[in-house]
């Protein structure tokens, strides 16, 4: 009996650790016409902007986009990590440098590239 609810245990203990890096690091993509929208971050094409969560700048301040994801490793955290992983968006602020942006389902280099296309069609920096 007591093997069965270490099972049980365990199986919501893992439905709840999914549940949280779900929430936190939604891959939800909105795009159009007018703007692009994914994981608290939107570009918005007419007016050359991009917000960042609360903070708005002019898409000419973005100064680079990269991507980190670690591997390795054994276990479970090591599976959390290859789905997981940040794309730092660099602006000309002071304040917030850089923007660090959770992504999850193995969706960061899909999400980099948006953004890429998403910033230059708004008037923002080539970066290729």
């Amino acid at each position: 009996m007591d093997f069965f609810f270490t099972i049980v245990f365990i199986a919501l203990f893992g439905i709840i650790i999914w549940g949280i890096i779900k929430h936190f690091t939604s891959t939800k993509m909105t795009a159009n016409d007018d703007y692009f929208e994914q994981a608290g971050v939107r570009v918005d094409f007419k007016a050359g902007t991009i917000k960042i969560n609360k903070y708005t700048y002019d898409v000419k301040k973005v100064t680079g986009i990269s991507t980190v994801t670690e591997s390795g490793g054994r276990g479970v955290a090591a599976s959390i990590r290859e789905l997981t992983g940040v794309v730092e968006i660099s602006v000309d602020d002071f304040k917030k440098p850089v923007h660090r942006i959770p992504i999850g389902g193995g969706k960061v280099k899909d999400f980099t590239q948006r953004l890429y296309v998403a910033i230059r069609k708004a008037g923002g920096t080539d970066f290729y």
